[in-house]
């Protein structure tokens, strides 16, 4: 007797899949907190002990009272006598929390110089933020100096060093010129970590604090948690109060941006030439949602702003279609700001035009087998490698990448090297 098969419907066997979850990208990039932040509870702040009280501690620092809350976790009022959290006080849209007894200032003050949600919505607390997050690194801020930037005279202790026409422009923003020796030590340990971008807990190894009292027994080199949380930090930012007060002094800038991927993170970034070719990292945005139209050009009006539209000669970009419209927003909105399109990009595209022609199908279809041979063989690469260094040549084979078509022109001329 034959068995009868029933056929389920198309209907209902697309029920039995699990429906996927949109994910979640973070907050919109313009997106305004709240003073309330519905995942924690605010707690009452501590008082300040009165002139009869014994204090204990330091005193308490007004702006970071500002910038965070006390509170405790919603969902578990229990935990409210330990009182060891705070929040920002922009934690609803940027979820930072502190877990700690005490607020710590080099964290605190880390945190609000990065945070968008509060330099949105508070601006002068922020700016006021990032002052004191400068002023925190060695030598402090610091007051510039009022003369030109051709100024030729520099001070260094008590000695007047008399500095040609021609000299660096950046020699009076030093901030060594107010630092005692161990500060200095701790300046050149910051520059070498971020320099040669190894991680901060290189100090953390016996092998270093060796290596430390041996050139100087009287120096005690800082922990990674210091320099991570607030040399580098602190560093950073009187870099960038100090490249915007250059910058005050400047026209005919240049801003050129574009995006980027580092490891995990989309990071979008901000470069500014100077008319006479100095060229600075102005802002590099990390931002996990859609880098669409409106964010870009959002960006760049902040940056803008920021400068002074006046300021400011052209803005470039590649051609892609949120950039050339992002571009053509900005110089619509500033029309003494030029559009103009990255000529270096142009030339790309002209390569990659040139590459695509039936005739160079072959020899290209060829050159690629023979670098990916070289590449996924290390017997073909080791021997290559050993003939290379007996005929003399210097240049090993260069690999094509996808989007960058001058590799090509730079792997014909590895490979008739060779």
């Amino acid at each position: 007797m034959p068995t009868t098969v029933q056929r389920v419907s198309h209907h209902r066997s697309q029920n039995l899949r699990a429906q996927k979850r949109a994910k979640y990208a973070g907050p919109a990039f313009d997106e305004i907190p709240t003073e309330s932040d519905p995942r924690w509870t605010d707690d009452p702040e501590h008082s300040t002990p009165s002139s009869h009280q014994p204090r204990s501690g330091p005193p308490p620092d007004p702006l970071a009272r500002s910038l965070t809350l006390p509170c405790h976790p919603t969902s578990d009022d229990s935990r409210r006598k330990d009182n060891a959290y705070y929040r920002c006080i922009a934690s609803s849209v940027c979820s930072w929390t502190l877990k700690a007894w005490d607020r710590s200032l080099p964290r605190i003050y880390k945190h609000a110089a990065r945070c968008k949600a509060l330099r949105n919505w508070k601006p002068a607390l922020w700016k006021h933020a990032t002052s004191m997050l400068a002023s925190m690194a060695p030598g402090g801020l610091g007051t510039l100096d009022t003369a030109s930037k051709d100024d030729s005279d520099t001070r260094n202790g008590s000695v007047i060093i008399q500095r040609p026409p021609h000299a660096n422009p950046f020699a009076r923003y030093d901030p060594s010129i107010n630092m005692s020796a161990p500060e200095q030590l701790d300046h050149a340990l910051a520059r070498l970590i971020s320099a040669s971008a190894s991680p901060a807990r290189l100090v953390d190894y016996p092998e270093w604090s060796c290596f430390t009292q041996l050139l100087n027994p009287s120096y005690n080199p800082p922990s990674s948690t210091y320099i991570r949380d607030r040399l580098i930090p602190a560093e950073a930012r009187r870099a960038v109060l100090h490249m915007q007060e250059y910058l005050q002094n400047e026209t005919n800038i240049s801003l050129s941006f574009d995006g980027l991927t580092a490891g995990q993170q989309p990071v979008y970034t901000i470069h500014i030439c100077t008319a006479d070719r100095h060229t600075f990292l102005y802002r590099a945005d990390i931002f996990y949602g859609s880098h669409n139209t409106d964010y870009i050009v959002d960006l760049l009006e902040q940056v803008i702003m920021e400068i002074g539209p006046h300021r400011i000669a052209s803005v470039v970009s590649d051609d892609t279609a949120t950039t050339k419209k992002a571009r053509r927003e900005a110089s619509r909105k500033y029309p003494g700001i030029l559009n103009l399109a990255d000529p270096i990009h142009k030339f790309n595209l002209c390569i990659q035009d040139i590459c695509q022609d039936p005739i160079w199908e072959d020899p290209l279809k060829q050159l690629r087998k023979l670098i990916t041979h070289f590449k996924m063989s290390t017997y073909a690469a080791g021997r290559l490698n050993e003939a290379r260094k007996i005929e003399g040549i210097m240049r090993s084979l260069q690999s094509i990448g996808n989007t960058r078509f001058a590799t090509i022109t730079r792997g014909d001329w590895a490979f008739k090297d060779k």
